[in-house]
C-alpha cells in the first residue's frame, strides 16, 4: 500500500510542477527528473527482491520425496541397449551379464560355462575367441 501512495505522491508532484513551471527549458528538466524519480519508485520493490538472500531450496524441499528403483526394469533397459547381451541372455539362460568392451567381451555365467558359448558370443560379435572371456561364478 505504501507503494502505490509513493507512486502516487511522485505523479501528483509531476503534474503539480507541469502546472507551476513556465514552458522552456527548465521545464523539460524537470519532467526529465521527474520520469525518473517515477521510474524509481515504480521499479524499487524489484530492486529489493534482488537485495533479499532468497535461496530457492528454502521452496523446494528434496528431501520429502522418495525414490525407489526397480532392478528388473534397469536390466532390462540395459539388455535393450545391448543387443548382444539380449541374444546371449536368451540362447544361454546361464548367463548373467554380458559386458561389450572396446577389446573384449565379458560374459558372466551362473554355474559352469555351458557348451558353445564363446563360438556363439564370437559369431554374433564377430570378435576372435581369444576376445571373449568367460566368468563362471
Amino acid at each position: 500500500m505504501s507503494w502505490l501512495l509513493k507512486v502516487a505522491a511522485v505523479a501528483l508532484l509531476t503534474v503539480l510542477a507541469d502546472v507551476i513551471l513556465p514552458s522552456g527549458q527548465i521545464n523539460k528538466y524537470v519532467k526529465g527528473l521527474m520520469a525518473v524519480v517515477l521510474l524509481i519508485v515504480l521499479v524499487s520493490p524489484v530492486v529489493a527482491l534482488f537485495r533479499q538472500d532468497i535461496d530457492l531450496f528454502d521452496y523446494i524441499n528434496l528431501d520429502s520425496v522418495g525414490y525407489e528403483t526397480d532392478q528388473a526394469y534397469i536390466d532390462m533397459i540395459d539388455r535393450q541397449q545391448d543387443p548382444l547381451s539380449s541374444m546371449v541372455a536368451s540362447a544361454y539362460p546361464e548367463v548373467v551379464k554380458v559386458e561389450t568392451r572396446q577389446d573384449k567381451i565379458v560374459v558372466y555365467v551362473a554355474g559352469s560355462e555351458p557348451q558353445g558359448l564363446r563360438a556363439f558370443v564370437c559369431s554374433l560379435s564377430g570378435r576372435e575367441e581369444k576376445d571373449v572371456v568367460i566368468y563362471a561364478t
